[in-house]
């Protein structure tokens, strides 16, 4: 769900909106990572392998576009 729906539909409080816009951003940036590598897996199947194995993956993932975007 996207945040502005998310918003509009009643969900005021700063935490949980910061949560939605957090899980838009990993998704964000894991979609950005398989596009720049051409890796072929579905953004879902690679967010819930992700979860499964643990967050690392997320955060190396995050740096790895934080510096790809900054070089």
């Amino acid at each position: 769900m996207q945040v502005v729906q998310f918003v509009e539909k009643g969900n005021h409080e700063v935490d949980k909106i910061q949560s939605k816009l957090d899980e838009m951003t990993i998704v964000i940036t894991v979609e950005s990572v398989l596009q720049y590598f051409t890796i072929d897996i579905d953004t879902e199947d690679a967010l819930r392998e992700s979860k499964k194995k643990s967050m690392l993956k997320i955060l190396l993932i995050t740096y790895m576009v934080n510096k790809l975007n900054f070089s």
